[in-house]
């Protein structure tokens, strides 16, 4: 059975903002058909409440749905059918999350900065990395089709996506596709909403805290050490037991791993490197 994997940002993916999220569900076309129709159900669709989803305008008077004249529990409720709907159907949530700051820190003192790209850049490459490894540790053969939002980014999403199969095509069996559809497309707006739950979270977090490392210092730090600051719908999406395991920020050392991994490939095998800096190259022109 084919695994449509659908993945989205966080509510604009604005570097300017001091955490960028990435987050996406991942499950079979099958299920994928379940959760439109019950999302659809729940309020949300073309005969819903709202034709689509966008958290970041969702209960502010930006929304042109109406739904800043909704009450609080309204708002709620609808929130969290959503999020009971992606418990029950979908397989899989990933989430990929970085600290701006560490990784304009990072870039100033890495090798090949060009490589690796801007805050949006890297984070997206490593949440592709991350599904990918994941297929392969499961040992799964299948295909993965994998749908973001088609907007201004779409330049970068695709440098990313080709630098991971780039890395991973001898690894994996199943095809990999990507394609860039609209907001009224449900797998992104479910994608939208753990990606800014995501967001929310963790720059409460980053402001209480001061940084993002976690107790531990590790490469990765797991969204659900954070658990104590959760929201109850944001408690409901990281449940530790099912989906929290996939949900991480990104911290300094493992950018600087990473680093030094393109390097060792730069002194064993220049043509490849060189191929890569003239592909990032070929995404810039084709931004302008």
């Amino acid at each position: 059975m084919e695994m449509t994997f659908r993945y989205g940002s966080d509510a604009s993916g604005d570097e300017s903002k001091p955490v960028i999220a990435i987050g996406g569900w991942l499950a079979s076309d099958q299920m994928w058909g379940s959760i439109e129709r019950e999302w659809e159900a729940a309020g949300v669709g073309p005969d819903g409440r709202i034709p689509y989803l966008h958290m970041k305008d969702f209960g502010t008077h930006n929304c042109p749905f109406g739904t800043a004249a909704w009450s609080q529990q309204q708002r709620d409720d609808l929130l969290r059918s959503l999020a009971n709907i992606l418990q029950t159907r979908a397989s899989h949530c990933f989430v990929i999350a970085i600290e701006t700051s560490v990784y304009r820190q990072f870039l100033s003192q890495c090798k090949h900065p060009k490589v690796i790209g801007p805050p949006y850049s890297g984070c997206a490459q490593n949440a592709l990395v991350y599904v990918e490894e994941w297929a392969e540790e499961r040992g799964y053969l299948g295909d993965i089709a994998y749908v973001f939002e088609n907007g201004d980014r779409k330049h970068e999403l695709l440098h990313a996506y080709d630098e991971v199969q780039r890395h991973v095509q001898q690894r994996f069996r199943g095809t990999r596709s990507i394609s860039f559809l609209g907001k009224e497309t449900v797998a992104l707006q479910a994608a939208d909403l753990v990606a800014y739950e995501a967001y929310d979270a963790l720059t409460i977090a980053l402001a209480k805290t001061g940084h993002l490392r976690g107790e531990l210092d590790l490469d990765l730090t797991p969204i659900y050490a954070y658990k104590e600051l959760f929201t109850p719908l944001q408690q409901l999406l990281f449940d530790h037991k099912r989906f929290a395991q996939n949900c991480f920020v990104v911290n300094l050392k493992y950018w600087l791993k990473t680093d030094a991994k393109i390097d060792a490939l730069a002194q064993t095998h220049p043509s490849i490197l060189n191929r890569r800096l003239k592909s990032s190259r070929n995404q810039g022109k084709r931004k302008r």
